[in-house]
């Protein structure tokens, strides 16, 4: 069932061509951005170093951290853009607003789950830090918070999909979470078929990154797009199978509580 979860998930990319090229066309822009905002950093910083200029290297730093922003805002809008498409009910249509409406939702999410997993990796690893234990006992103490990222991750993720219907994000992660803890041995398996169907695109994303790491110039440039394109189409990729498994689930007990919860969601902020 996961191998049909799959192909399901790539048909929806196709038959929603506006959103995922869109979304690819985001994940391009944004990797010029990062390139030129790098580029423009590292020849402030090397200014800097010569004339031992506080206000030039300050100038490097706001160069790269405003290319940071831009690039994080044009992938969250045009993720946003194509995760309404994904999730939207079978024979509707996401407004042409939508991705403004759920990003702001979707940017809680990411914070959330990135300052959860910081907090749980980050304290395994000041305490390894400390006892520098044996293999074992390392293994012991990693144990538990990867389990928890694991669980974070996948929670996020389906968060994700409640929020592009509208839920709010908490109510979004209350769902994730509950639907992750539900169903963790179907999604793991839909996760490992994912990474078996994506095998293609990721070596050649490997390639792609090796050439952007020794080729130089326009060459480089090629490679670097080429890689964020095949990044940007798994990620999609991912997420379409995961909406199709949120859809299609034998189990109609295990869909009613997004679609439960998110009009609640939806009733109460009105």
């Amino acid at each position: 069932m996961s191998r049909r979860f799959v192909a399901s998930g790539w048909r929806t990319l196709i038959d929603w061509p506006s959103a995922t090229g869109l979304a690819l066309f985001g994940s391009a822009v944004a990797q010029l951005a990062l390139r030129a905002a790098f580029e423009r950093s590292r020849v402030l910083s090397a200014v800097a170093l010569r004339q031992l200029s506080l206000s030039v290297a300050a100038q490097a730093l706001l160069a790269l951290l405003l290319g940071l922003s831009v690039a994080g805002l044009l992938s969250t809008v045009t993720r946003a853009a194509a995760l309404a498409a994904y999730a939207a009910p079978p024979g509707t249509r996401p407004t042409r607003w939508a991705a403004l409406r759920i990003m702001p939702a979707l940017i809680t999410l990411s914070a959330v789950e990135v300052a959860i997993s910081l907090t749980l990796l980050g304290g395994a690893g000041l305490v390894l830090l400390e006892t520098s234990p044996t293999p074992l006992v390392a293994a012991l103490v990693l144990a538990p918070p990867l389990f928890l990222v694991v669980i974070l991750v996948a929670a996020a993720r389906l968060a994700s999909l409640a929020a592009a219907r509208g839920a709010a994000p908490s109510t979004a992660l209350v769902v994730g979470i509950e639907l992750t803890l539900r169903r963790l041995p179907s999604l793991l398996r839909l996760a490992g078929w994912q990474l078996v169907h994506a095998v293609p695109l990721l070596g050649l994303g490997a390639l792609a990154a090796v050439g952007a790491a020794f080729l130089h110039g326009a060459a480089a440039l090629a490679c670097q797009l080429l890689l964020a394109l095949c990044t940007t189409t798994v990620v999609l990729w991912s997420y379409a199978s995961l909406a199709s498994f949120v859809e299609e689930v034998g189990d109609a007990a295990a869909t009613a509580p997004i679609s439960t919860v998110v009009d609640a969601s939806r009733a109460g902020a009105a």
